[in-house]
């Protein structure tokens, strides 16, 4: 039997028993799933009401956020009930629909409604005499409205296929460009008609239309009943895209747009949101900002201006992931064998967070700006081995501008040449120790698991005054050398500084928890425990499949999973997944002659009511990734049960799998819904998709071997592992085997 944790979304250890409360359950979640908390961020504005020249609204306006960058981070998204969306980064915004309640939203699409950049793949098809002007600043076509053709081509080109694709709440950009190329009074009352009249043909092509408008004051006394938000830029912070450079707003250029908004609220009774511009380090002033918008009665959202940040509005994310940019095994296996994985999983999830894991050598660094979606990133790479370290060196650097903090692990990942060390606020020593190395200076975190013993194989550098350093080591020439530090941008623990081999152990020299609050800086927050709920441990349970058809070692030749049923769930009525294998149980599996008797013992286990039905496979493969190649033997046959005229396919493993104890094993009212891993348990990505696509939870694997007499935190592992957006949830302890190395002896080791 293993423990059984709470899985990330929220369900799996839900499905333990159905009558018992999930709150504790969803919650704990949180963190295990990425998702982040939120804050307000004006607690201390006055309300609406009490605001000068406010009126009172029935409802509380929605909250905003904008992104129009790549890959947008959904999770943290869903705390807002309005998210403005560029639709080529989101082509189906249909599963990521928040339900229609309480007047809540969903996605809006992003559309320029009266500028055109090249880039739009409808482009070249606009009809000709459309285009009249150039913004040169945003490089873009403005748009004649009252051109021949245009309206059509708007309606159908352009808002037809996002209406289709599932979007239902629109943006309208650019609503004001028609300035640009309509001078006179007459021209612009020209444009103004052109785009009432496309309003019209949009209400009569789709009905239930949302309309989000930035400005367009000119016509919304026209065109009120079909808009209900409007926002405009720079109130008090602003862009000068001709200059690029970040401004404060002249007072005289507020006042007048003050004066538009609180019409367009008082007498149009308009949800108002106010969108200003900051840099993406500055976020004490990104919080005033929003704040000093929402004193005024709007909804604030203030990030960079080119909206793929994660930016601060009536609410604020608090980041919950880290990214962690490891190196795979030598042989090229599985981030589950990386050291960052088994060893700074736990201490991550300890402090409250999800984590990334992410390989430079093998897969791309994340575009856009990572303030306020990541609490930090945190390096354990080997420089070698093809590890692209200008690339990593740019990427880390541009983010630190940002004000994302860095913690590295073990070694830089960049040549430790003097310019780049001083732009770190570190300088290079240049000679190695003389004499005899001594502790010059100690933090409390160093020392955890082992001693810290001075030795000469130790980093040649010193940081400077702006740092703090945590372990600093003296030569017999006064030489001074800082292995250990908390910087200004995050901080580092190097080689052999921050573990060590002892024996046959792995050990912590610096408490990896302690370090890592420093050096993120990591705000105090509730975290989930998930070993807990209302005060109290949690005993979870589950049972693996293995030797269902085996005898039992005691009088008679009943079964071992019988006497489990007899001696051990009938009797105890614990909640408890149980599972079993199919190339076992089965009549076409390896035990034909004896598949009656087991599938009704399996049968007789899945009716008790605190019993969860679960598959442990078909084959149970022993190696995953090999199986699935096929390598070893021609159908990879060596790494699963040899069950006759079986070749491996994912499919009939899990699903398939799944689908025989559904039809054959569990009562109609308990179909199975979760997969326990086998073998191994370090599942490839597609038997993780498997997974999904079948609408599977997922769990096992985790390898936490800790023990009395080897009690080290690098034992323990986290709570699983995301590999390509896909998380594998583990077990928090392992199968009795492991302690008493594969049932050969010390049989007192599972005790221990």
């Amino acid at each position: 039997m293993k423990a059984f944790p709470c899985s990330e979304v929220g369900r799996l250890a839900g499905l333990l028993t159905r009558h018992r409360r999930r709150v504790t359950h969803q919650v704990l979640a949180l963190v295990v799933a990425g998702i982040a908390l939120t804050l307000p961020t004006a607690a201390q504005s006055p309300p609406v009401s009490a605001v000068p020249g406010a009126v009172k609204t029935g409802d509380p306006a929605p909250s905003v956020a904008f992104f129009y960058g790549a890959n947008p981070p959904l999770d943290e998204l869903k705390a807002f009930e309005v998210v403005v969306v560029e639709p080529d980064h989101l082509p189906d915004p249909r599963p990521h629909r928040r339900e229609a309640r309480d007047g809540a939203s969903e996605l809006y699409a992003y559309v320029s409604f009266g500028e055109v950049l090249p880039s739009r793949a409808w482009y070249k098809q606009i009809p000709p005499g459309v285009l009249k002007g150039e913004n040169r600043e945003w490089g873009s076509s403005v748009v004649d409205h009252s051109a021949p053709g245009w309206r059509e081509f708007f309606v159908e080109k352009v808002m037809a296929p996002l209406w289709e694709r599932g979007y239902r709440g629109f943006f309208f950009d650019t609503m004001d460009s028609y300035h640009l190329i309509a001078r006179t009074d007459a021209a612009r009352a020209v444009q103004e008609a052109a785009m009432v009249e496309t309003f019209g043909a949009l209400r009569a092509r789709f009905p239930g239309l949302k309309l989000f408008l930035n400005r367009g004051f000119e016509i919304l006394p026209r065109v009120r009943d079909m808009v209900s938000i409007i926002g405009a830029e720079s109130l008090y912070r602003g862009w000068d895209q001709g200059k690029r450079v970040y401004r404060e707003v002249p007072a005289a250029d507020r006042d007048w747009l003050l004066g538009q908004l609180n019409t367009a609220r008082n007498v149009h009774g308009l949800t108002v949101v106010g969108i200003d511009y900051v840099p993406p380090a500055e976020r004490a002033l990104a919080r005033d900002t929003a704040r000093r918008i929402r004193a005024l009665g709007f909804v604030p959202w203030v990030a960079n201006p080119e909206l793929d940040a994660l930016g601060v509005g009536s609410r604020e994310v608090v980041p919950r992931r880290v990214l962690v940019l490891t190196d795979r095994p030598e042989d090229g296996g599985d981030l589950h064998y990386s050291g960052a994985q088994r060893l700074l999983g736990m201490p991550l999830n300890y402090l409250g967070y999800a984590y990334e894991l992410i390989d430079p050598r093998s897969q791309a660094l994340p575009e856009g700006v990572l303030a306020g979606r990541y609490a930090g990133i945190v390096t354990w790479l080997s420089p070698g081995r093809g590890l692209p370290e200008a690339r990593v060196a740019a990427f880390l650097k541009r983010h630190m501008a940002d004000g994302v903090r860095v913690a590295v692990f073990n070694q830089f990942p960049f040549a430790l040449e003097p310019k780049g060390l001083r732009e770190l606020g570190i300088e290079p020593v240049a000679t190695v120790p003389a004499g005899r190395l001594a502790v010059a200076r100690r933090d409390a975190m160093l020392g955890f698991e082992t001693e810290v013993l001075p030795r000469r194989d130790l980093p040649l550098l010193r940081v400077g005054s702006a740092a703090q350093s945590l372990l600093r080591l003296t030569d017999t020439a006064g030489n001074a050398y800082d292995p250990v530090a908390v910087t200004p941008w995050g901080g580092y623990a190097l080689a052999p500084y921050a573990w060590s081999p002892v024996l046959d152990l792995e050990r912590w020299v610096v408490d990896p928890v302690r370090f890592l609050r420093a050096a993120l800086a990591t705000p105090d927050l509730p975290v989930p425990d998930v070993t807990t709920e209302s005060g109290r441990r949690m005993l979870m349970v589950h049972v693996d499949g293995d030797g269902w058809a085996s005898r039992a070692e005691m009088a008679g030749i009943a079964y071992a999973s019988e006497i489990m049923e007899k001696e051990v769930l009938a009797r105890y009525r614990v909640p408890t997944t149980v599972s079993v294998i199919q190339g076992e149980t089965a009549a076409d599996g390896l035990y034909s002659a004896q598949a009656s008797a087991l599938e009704a013992i399996a049968r007789r286990i899945f009716r008790l009511p605190h019993v969860e039905p679960a598959s442990h496979s078909y084959s149970h493969p022993f190696n995953w990734a090999v199986a699935e190649a096929g390598t070893g033997t021609p159908t990879g046959a060596a790494y699963h049960l040899k069950i006759a005229g079986y070749r491996f396919d994912l499919r009939r493993e899990i699903a398939g799998s799944i689908d025989y104890i559904g039809k054959s094993l569990a009562p109609p009212e308990k179909p199975p819904r979760v997969f326990l891993w086998t073998g191994n348990c370090v599942p490839t990505p597609a038997a993780l998709r498997t997974a999904a696509a079948a609408g599977l939870l997922n769990m096992n694997g985790g390898d936490t071997t800790i023990t009395r007499s080897h009690p080290t935190w690098t034992r323990i592992a986290p709570q699983g592992i995301r590999k390509e957006g896909l998380y594998q949830v583990f077990a928090p302890n392992q199968n009795e085997n492991v302690y008493t190395n594969d049932w050969t002896g010390p049989f007192y080791g599972y005790e221990r």
